[in-house]
Order: C-alpha cells, then sequence, then structure tokens
C-alpha cells in the first residue's frame, strides 16, 4: 500500500470495521517466472537489456536472454556452465558488459558472447563507464582493472591503496570516485592510473555498502547498505558526509541489495525480508516523500529480491533471490482486498460519494482515499438496518445513498446517517432490488418482477411488466437514455426503453437465431451508440436501426459479460468471470486481462464506473480494482522486430546481413522472429515479404515463423511487428539472399545451345520439304477424286439439316413464348435477373414465376434430364404440370409442389418399375411474400445461395429429385427465412458450376460460383447480371457449352 510520511488530511473512522482495515491488502500486476516456466535458474544477480530489446538475465547457472516466449542460454566456454555473472553495464554504444563471479569478464556481440582476456580477478561486483568511456571493473578482492572498449584487450590495472574488499563504484566528478567497500564508504581521487584516498566514511565502519546511485540532485547519491539501511551521501569539499533518506526501520535497518531509478525520478530498493521498496524521494534533498512495499502480500513470489531493472518499455524486472524473477508490466492497474472475508470483499456497487472512492458489499460499504490508497472508513448496513443481503446502491446528488435490498424493498440514508424505507411491494418478488437509478425527476428500480418508477414530486408510482410489453420481468439494469428514457436490460432480442409518460418501446434492430439473449448491462459512448452486453451472446452494439455483434470467436474475452462501461475516451470496458476486455474504439483494439485479479476474482454485476478524474473502478467477489490512465505508459513505446533464427535446409545458420549459395534445386528457408514486448508479447503482430517471391507484404499474423521454397535468384526477406493496439517502430529488419543460377541457364551454355539447334533445324527443314514436294503431288491428284464425292454429299445433307433446323427453331420460339417475361419478376422486387443459355437451340432448363396474390409469388428454376429437343420435351411438361398445380389445384407450398409435381411426371411417364425410364428434373420452388418478407423453398437436388445482412449462405437441398427414379416416398421440406432489405437469393440449375474452362480446362464448381457472388453482392442486380455473363463467357472460352445454362437472382 502506499504510505505517505507527511499527510496533508488527518484520517477519521467513522463506524470503522477494525478486522476490515487490518486486513486490507493490495495487489498488483505481476508476471513471475521460475526454472517451471524455462528460466534455468532460481538466483537471480543481474539484468540488463540490450539495443535490440532483449532481456539478459544472469542467474546461478549462468547467463541467458528472454525474448518474451523462451529463454535461451548463452554460452562462451565450459567455465560459463559453472561460473555466472554477477554485475553488468550496458554503453552508450549498446555494448552490455558482464562481470562472473570468476572473476572473468565478457560482452556481447548480437546475441554471442566474447570474453576479455588480461583481467586476473576473482569477482566483479560492479562496472562502470567514465565521462571519457573507459570501462571500470570493480573486483571483490583484486583491486579496480580498466579498459577501453575500443581495444578491450589492452586492460591495465588501478593502484589502489585500499585493502578491503570492493562492492560498488560510481564517478562523482573532477576526476573522483567513491567507493563502496567491507567496511563503508571511500571517496577517492584517480589520476594517472593512480587512486588516491580522499576521504572515509567513519559512521559506515563495519557496514559494507552494496551499490551507489545519483540522485535527482547532482550533488547527492543513494547509499545502499546490507545490514544499516539507505543514507544520502554529499561528496562536497571532499567530505563524505551522511544523512538517513528516512527514519523509518523500513530505511533504517532493511538488508539493502541494490538500486535503482527508473524513468520517472522512483527509487526501487530490492532487500533480503523487506521485497522491494518503491519510492519517491525530494528532487533537491533526496529524502523519502512517499513509498510502497511491494512482497508476497502484493504478489511477489518471495522477498528475497536481489535486484531490479526498468526496460524499454517501462516493464520492471524483480530478480529473487531463489523465485526467479518477477515482472510488473504497468501500475495502471490496482487490486485491492478491503476486508478479511468473503462478504467483506464481494464488492457488487463501485461509484464517487463526497471525494471518496464507494466500494458496496452485500452487507455495507467502504469509503476509499485515491490519494492515500487507505480505506477511510467502513459501514456495517447489514447489521444496523438488520438487512440479510443488500443488492444494489444509488448515489444521490444530495448525499444520500438508496439501498436496494434483496427481499425488503428499498431504503434511503440520508447524509446526516438517518435511514428510512422508501419503497416496498405487497409482492416479494416485486421487493428484490437489481437496479437503482434516478432520472428526469423518477426514481426507477430495477426488481424480478419488472420495473417500478416512483415519480420524486408526487409519489406516484408505476409498474411495468409483461403486460405493459416488457418481453421478461426479471430486470438486471436500467440505464438513462436519451429525452428521460430509460433503457431495461432484460432478456430480450432487441433494444427495450421504457418512455415515463408513453409506456415501454421496442427498437426495430432484430437479433436472430435460437439462442436467448439475456441482456445483463447497457451503455452510451460519445457518439451515441448503445452497448450492450450479454449474458451467453457477446456484446451488441445498436447504432440507430441496425446492430453487430462482437463473441469470443472475434477476440472478447468470453461470452458471458457480467458488466458494461463506455468511458470518457470512448473505450469500451466488458467485465467477465475471472477477467475483462476492454475495447478501444478509436484504434479498432480489443485486449483482454487474465492477471490483473487476485485468484478466484470474478467481475460482479453492473459493479463498473468511471471517477470524475477518468480512474476506471471495477468491483469483483474478492475486492475491486482501479485503472489509473495517467500511469498506463506500457505501449508508448512500440515493439521492437528481431530475427531469432534462420534454417537453410534443416540446418541452423549464423544471423547475417547477406546469403550467398551455390545452385540447388531445392532451398527451404525457415525463419524465426519475434517482436518484443514484454507487457503482452502473445498480442504482437507482424507483416512479412520475401522480395521476388511475394507479391505484397502478407496480411497480420501472430505466427512467428514463415518457410519459404526458394530457386536461384536474388531475395530480400522484410519483417516488422506492431504492438497489439497497431504501434510500430517502422524499423524493418531484413536480410539478403543470392542463390546462384544453374550452368544451363548461363550465357555461354545458352548461346552454344541456340547455334546448334540452329543448324540441326535448318537440316531437318531441308530434308521434309523434299519429302513434303513429292506428297504433295500424289495428294493433289487423290484430292481432286474425292473432292467430287464429298460435293455431291454436302448437297444432300444441307438439305435435309435445313429441315431440321427450322423445325427446331420454331420449336424454340413456342418454348421461349412458355417463359414468363423477365420485366414481370423486376415488378416485385429491388431488382432482378435471369442468366438463361441453351446449350442447343431449345433447352431443358426453364424457369417460372407467378404473382399468386398480393403476398405470394412463386418462382421455380428447373432442370430437366438431358438438353436439346429431349430436355425441352421434359421443360414444357414441367412448366405444364407447374401451371396445373399451383394456378388449378392451388397447392402453393414448395414442398407441396415438388411432391405434387413428383407424382404428375412419375404418372405421366409411366415410371412405375425397373424397366421405366429415369427422366425427371432437378428443382427449386420459392414462394416469397413481399409483406413479411417470408422467403420458403423447397429444393429438389439443387442449393440455394442466400445474401444476408451482407454475409453470404450456402443452403443445400433434399437428396431426391422430381421424377427420374421410383420411391415409394420422396421427402421434400421447406426451409423459411425472413429477409431484410437488399438481402439477395440465388437460384440456379448445374450448368453454371460445371462448365469446363479456365486456364486447366477445370469446372467452374461451387466455390468459385459463391466467390464470385461474394464479389458481386453489392452491385445492382443489372450490373450483376453483366458480371455473371462476362464471367461465364470468360470461363468458358473456346470450350464448348457443356449443359444448359439458367440462373436466376431476385433482391429484397
Amino acid at each position: 500500500m502506499v504510505r505517505k510520511l507527511v499527510f496533508k488530511y488527518p484520517i477519521i473512522f467513522i463506524l470503522l470495521s477494525i478486522n476490515s482495515l487490518l486486513s486490507f491488502s493490495q495487489k498488483y500486476q505481476f508476471k513471475n517466472y521460475s526454472v517451471n516456466e524455462g528460466l534455468p535458474g532460481r538466483f537471480i544477480y543481474t539484468i540488463n537489456q540490450d539495443h535490440d530489446g532483449f532481456i539478459w538475465l544472469g542467474t546461478d547457472k549462468g547467463l541467458c536472454y528472454y525474448d518474451g516466449f523462451e529463454y535461451h542460454m548463452t554460452y562462451v566456454s565450459d567455465t560459463l556452465e559453472t561460473h555466472f555473472p554477477v554485475s553488468s553495464y550496458e554503453t552508450g554504444s549498446g555494448i552490455i558488459y558482464f562481470g562472473f563471479n570468476d572473476g572473468t569478464m565478457h560482452f556481447t556481440e548480437g546475441r554471442n558472447l566474447k570474453q576479455i582476456l588480461g583481467i586476473d580477478a576473482v569477482r566483479i561486483n560492479d562496472i562502470i563507464e567514465s565521462s571519457d568511456s573507459i570501462i571500470y571493473i570493480i573486483t571483490q578482492s583484486k583491486g579496480i582493472f580498466a579498459f577501453d572498449p575500443q581495444n578491450p584487450e589492452s586492460a591495465f590495472e588501478i593502484q589502489n591503496p585500499i585493502e578491503d574488499f570492493l562492492y560498488c563504484a560510481e564517478f562523482t566528478g573532477d576526476n573522483k570516485i567513491v567507493l563502496g567497500t567491507q567496511n563503508g564508504l571511500s571517496l577517492c581521487k584517480l589520476d594517472n592510473k593512480v587512486l588516491t584516498v580522499i576521504a572515509e566514511s567513519g559512521e559506515l565502519v563495519y557496514y559494507k555498502v552494496q551499490d551507489i546511485k545519483k540522485s535527482a540532485n547532482p550533488d547527492l547519491y543513494f547509499i545502499a547498505t546490507e545490514d544499516n539501511g539507505l543514507y544520502v551521501a554529499d561528496f562536497k569539499d571532499d567530505e563524505i558526509v551522511l544523512a538517513r533518506i528516512g527514519e523509518e526501520e523500513l530505511f533504517t535497518r532493511s538488508r539493502v541489495q541494490s538500486l535503482m531509478m527508473d524513468m520517472q525520478g522512483i527509487l526501487w530498493i530490492s532487500t533480503y525480508g523487506n521485497g522491494l521498496i518503491k519510492t519517491q524521494t525530494d528532487s533537491t534533498t533526496a529524502k523519502v516523500l512517499s513509498y510502497e512495499e511491494l512482497n508476497v502480500n502484493s504478489g511477489l513470489t518471495g522477498n528475497d529480491i536481489k535486484t531490479c531493472y526498468e526496460d524499454y518499455w517501462g516493464n520492471i524486472w524483480i530478480g529473487h533471490f531463489g523465485n526467479g524473477v518477477s515482472v510488473q508490466s504497468t501500475d495502471a492497474y490496482k487490486f485491492f482486498r478491503p476486508g478479511n472475508g468473503k462478504r467483506e470483499n464481494n464488492i457488487i456497487y463501485v461509484g464517487e460519494y463526497q471525494g471518496y472512492v464507494f466500494a458496496g458489499t452485500v452487507s455495507g460499504y467502504y469509503l476509499f482515499d485515491l490519494a492515500t490508497e487507505k480505506i477511510k472508513s467502513y459501514t456495517d448496513l447489514a447489521a444496523s438496518m438488520n438487512l440479510e443481503r443488500i443488492t444494489d446502491f444509488y448515489l444521490g446528488d444530495d448525499g444520500s445513498i438508496l439501498i436496494g435490498t434483496e427481499e425488503k424493498g428499498v431504503y434511503k440514508r440520508t447524509r446526516q446517517g438517518r435511514t428510512e424505507l422508501l419503497y416496498r411491494s405487497d409482492n416479494n418478488i416485486e421487493n428484490y432490488i437489481t437496479d437503482i437509478i434516478e432520472e428526469a425527476g423518477y426514481i426507477w428500480l430495477g426488481t424480478r418482477g419488472g420495473v417500478i418508477s416512483i415519480n420524486k414530486k408526487t409519489g406516484g408510482r408505476r409498474h411495468f411488466t409483461t403486460s405493459e410489453k416488457l418481453p421478461h420481468n426479471y430486470i438486471n439494469q436500467l440505464v438513462p437514455g436519451n429525452d428521460g428514457k430509460i433503457i431495461v436490460a432484460t432478456e430480450s432480442n432487441r433494444l427495450v426503453m421504457i418512455d415515463p409518460q408513453n409506456g415501454v418501446i421496442t427498437g426495430k434492430a432484430i437479433i436472430y437465431g435460437g439462442a436467448k439473449n439475456i441482456f445483463q448491462s447497457f451503455d452510451i459512448d460519445n457518439h451515441g451508440k448503445i452497448w450492450g452486453a450479454t449474458r451467453e451472446s457477446g456484446l451488441f452494439c445498436f447504432e440507430k436501426d441496425s446492430l453487430w455483434n462482437t463473441t469470443f470467436r472475434n477476440g472478447l474475452y468470453s461470452d458471458n459479460c457480467y458488466s458494461l462501461l463506455c468511458d470518457s475516451r470512448n473505450n469500451i470496458w466488458i467485465g467477465h468471470q475471472k477477467g475483462f476486455s476492454l475495447y478501444k474504439q478509436e484504434k479498432n483494439v480489443l485486449k483482454t486481462f487474465d492477471d490483473i485479479f487476485v485468484s478466484g476474482a470474478h467481475c460482479n454485476e453492473n459493479a463498473l464506473y468511471e471517477t470524475s478524474e477518468g480512474y476506471i473502478l471495477m468491483g469483483t467477489s474478492e475486492g475491486f480494482m482501479i485503472y489509473d490512465p495517467d500511469m498506463d505508459i506500457s505501449n508508448l513505446n512500440p515493439s521492437r522486430t528481431n530475427i531469432l533464427s534462420i534454417k537453410i535446409n534443416d540446418n541452423i545458420v549464423p544471423l547475417q546481413d547477406e546469403y550467398n549459395l551455390p545452385y540447388s534445386s531445392r532451398y527451404i528457408f525457415e525463419i524465426d522472429f519475434v517482436g518484443l514486448n514484454y507487457a503482452d508479447p502473445e498480442k504482437v503482430y507482424y507483416s512479412y515479404s520475401m522480395e521476388n517471391y511475394d507479391t505484397k507484404w502478407s496480411d497480420a499474423t501472430y505466427s512467428r515463423q514463415v518457410s519459404y521454397r526458394l530457386n536461384s535468384g536474388s531475395y530480400r526477406f522484410n519483417i516488422l511487428s506492431y504492438s497489439y493496439d497497431g504501434v510500430t517502430d517502422n524499423q524493418i529488419k531484413s536480410f539478403e539472399i543470392n542463390i546462384k543460377k544453374p550452368f544451363w541457364e548461363s550465357l555461354w551454355f545458352i548461346s552454344s545451345s541456340i547455334i546448334i539447334l540452329v543448324i540441326i533445324v535448318i537440316v531437318i527443314i531441308k530434308i521434309r520439304e523434299r519429302a513434303q514436294e513429292r506428297a504433295r503431288k500424289l495428294l493433289e491428284k487423290e484430292l481432286a477424286e474425292r473432292t467430287r464425292e464429298v460435293i455431291a454429299q454436302k448437297e444432300e445433307i444441307e438439305y435435309q439439316n435445313r429441315g431440321i433446323t427450322d423445325s427446331i427453331n420454331y420449336a424454340q420460339r413456342i418454348q421461349a413464348s412458355l417463359l414468363p417475361p423477365v420485366k414481370k419478376l423486376n415488378e416485385n422486387f429491388n431488382g432482378s435477373f435471369v442468366f438463361y443459355r441453351p446449350r442447343d437451340i431449345v433447352s431443358g432448363d426453364f424457369y417460372w414465376f407467378d404473382t399468386i396474390s398480393d403476398d405470394k409469388i412463386m418462382i421455380a428454376c428447373a432442370d430437366s434430364t438431358g438438353h436439346g429437343v429431349p430436355g425441352a420435351f421434359m421443360s414444357m411438361i414441367g412448366s405444364a404440370l407447374l401451371q396445373e398445380i399451383v394456378n388449378r389445384k392451388e397447392i402453393t407450398r414448395p414442398s407441396g409442389i415438388l411432391r405434387a409435381l413428383d407424382n404428375e411426371i412419375t404418372t405421366t411417364l409411366n415410371q412405375t418399375g425397373d424397366d421405366t425410364s429415369n427422366d425427371g428434373m432437378d428443382m427449386v420452388v420459392c414462394e416469397y411474400n413481399p409483406k413479411t418478407r417470408l422467403l420458403r423453398f423447397a429444393s429438389a437436388l439443387r442449393p440455394v445461395i442466400l445474401v444476408m445482412d451482407g454475409e453470404l449462405y450456402y443452403i443445400r437441398g433434399n437428396k431426391n429429385s422430381v421424377g427420374g427414379e421410383f420411391m415409394e416416398e420422396k421427402y421434400f421440406d421447406d426451409q423459411e427465412y425472413y429477409l431484410k432489405g437488399n438481402d439477395i437469393v440465388y437460384i440456379f440449375s448445374d450448368g453454371y458450376p460445371d462448365q469446363f474452362g479456365g486456364v486447366d480446362g477445370k469446372k467452374l464448381k461451387i466455390v468459385r460460383l459463391k466467390k464470385l457472388i461474394e464479389n458481386i453482392k453489392d452491385l445492382d442486380m443489372d450490373k450483376q447480371y453483366k458480371k455473371i455473363s462476362d464471367y461465364f463467357d470468360s470461363w468458358k472460352g473456346d470450350n464448348e457449352q457443356v449443359d444448359d445454362v439458367l440462373m436466376m437472382g431476385f433482391k429484397v
């Protein structure tokens, strides 16, 4: 918890629950890693970060680096497997130096280590850098060494008069250096590789100094001792002047191990036994202003902290001595447990009351001070009012509190603490209060028995239930809408509101589907859109007369939503069990959180609130969470893109900027990459391209690996990463690949081959010319004789063919006259088309439609057995029988039409046994009601494609044809859909998808047809007809048409 050393206001306890205050605890967002998560060792000695963003950890098992997913051990020699780094330092050029417990010194070169030779030491405790970029190595018992990073092999020893163990050091200016020893501090002057002691600290004799860090004041330094706490030191006038930074025992007796100043000027103190102390100090005096203790009670895995480090993104890495490493991603989210039991920690309501956070429980309420992060008071209402369970609160502008109960109605508690009954019903179900609000002069109560409105002036009541057109009496929440209307959260398939004067109003947008939609919570965003959270169907957004749905499949934490809030930054907060979702509308980013709460906590119903200062409060079953947007800096810096490894034909190769490879028939490149962002590494996504292979950058993907099969040529691989909210640094990581061509593609080989080929061709041509001349003369003689015979036969065949063709053309005119005009279909729909193309002159495919009444239009699309003249006979039989069945027998239900038509064809063609014909037809019959927009259809072996709400649906038909086979009973059923404006229906024969064509001469198939419809569905129907016709001709090309083609489309 935060502790202020100087209090501006006294703390007053009113009706204080002592047990609650004693048990008050604060939880932080930590990610804890140990050997079970892949960390090599449990003891962490040093932490650093390179310029690529990798975190380097010195453990008791050696040195490793972390990429957000895996820990990679780094070796330079056999000694590194038994010895480990205890200190590290990153220079301005990005090189990290590591000092090991065996006295060896190493530095990073990429992700590899190199050793610096010539240093005779036992243990390197600290590494510092002077103003002229010389690196100084502080060894425990062998003094001080130094070297120039430009020539690390030229290390030299500094003459040191101090015979004590050395643990740390810091430059103080003017060639002065202060050393932390086994027995205090020594201020020395460095001159020409020689140290001279200027002053020593008598106050710290016998105290081991573990670390020295500069404060915000350049003249003052923090001094950390292992057994005597912390000091601030002033080294002016060649003296050591010490003072305590704080008088609390935490600062005078802690076993401090190391210090770290973060980017915000916060001092982090690592201790053995007291965990990590986060300290705000005065920028002038370096004295403690406030502090927080981070320990096992805060979520850490242990209280022995060796070191801590702040990375590029502001994450705090905490190195434990025996419990691995912990990472605090942000201070923005804090979790508080105010009580010591289930009831005391079950926060069902959060709000703002008299300048404090109001946290209501099932038995009372807490007042919480945001400034001090302390409980101001707890009021036990259950005991004083004899209440079994409180279900809701409402905080009035006049300081009053309305209290909803489980069975006793609503009470009002005045600002002075007096309590009176506000509402109670004779019906107990109406006394179970689920929500309370005030709006436009009315008090509104949500109950399990409907909605109650109470006029504040007259006291008049009105009860809204299913009798007043509410869809359900169980009310989950009431939310103020526009113009004094109240939005009602209950079980419903549309938006429900109550007008105090006009009663229940329902929205026009309807949620279709069989699932129940139990709305738990509503809120309105800055743009006037209404958001609704449901119990099982995810999140809905209502905008005017339209709506859309977001579910678990779209990235929501869960489809079960307990609470909802639209904050002032237009973010949408959704509470779930054991976590919550956050949708940032402006960036169109949906993020989920499951590690903020304490174990077992779940969001309570409608317990979400934004304070006047922009804090987000969330009540859970185990306490409450507070989000401070000003502290959320975790995503200000973008992710850093890195290539982890490259495999060529399953062999790992060293990382380099260019790969030059000899010719091979196959090179398989397997590339692993990562975008470093330790706050949420799983949500980093990537886009990549291989130049001269890919035509464009890839779509966004979360995959961190890609493979390529490359032939000869020159390529360049590029990769870029993005943090979850789309932020990138635009620093593309890339490498080049050059694969030599085979010898047969070389210029000399091609030139020689061309010359030889030309000579061969010339010789062959000459030989063939002589042979062809002889054959030509022989053929001319034979041709003259045959020509005379062919001419005579041709004249006879043409005469007969003209007679047959004239008959078929006449039959075609008869068949065309039987088909209804297409413009009649346009009169009943918002556009339509009929793409009708017989393979021969006459067709076996036919269509039929008719308006039976004002509310009934019949449409049929049929594909008869065969094509040409036989098919035309079948189509005319089918068309005639349809007319009789619909108009004379008055059968209009599509399934009934198919059964009747099947019987008629079976009877007409005598299909009653095994030796009869199998002629029949596949068809779709539709019945459409233009008033209700109900589409009912039945199908025999033909599918139907519907475009509803812009989505394409492919619906299969029954597996029986009309006629064609004798069966005791065929099954045809109806399918029904309610259409909306601009929905489209497509019905068609098999001629279109069965057409051969394309580059490979394959069938067009249903898959390509669906893709075509997906691409043209937003065009008007005339343009769709043109696209369908052009696509068919383009696909068919020079191939013959294989079947009659019929395709119909009509738009509602």
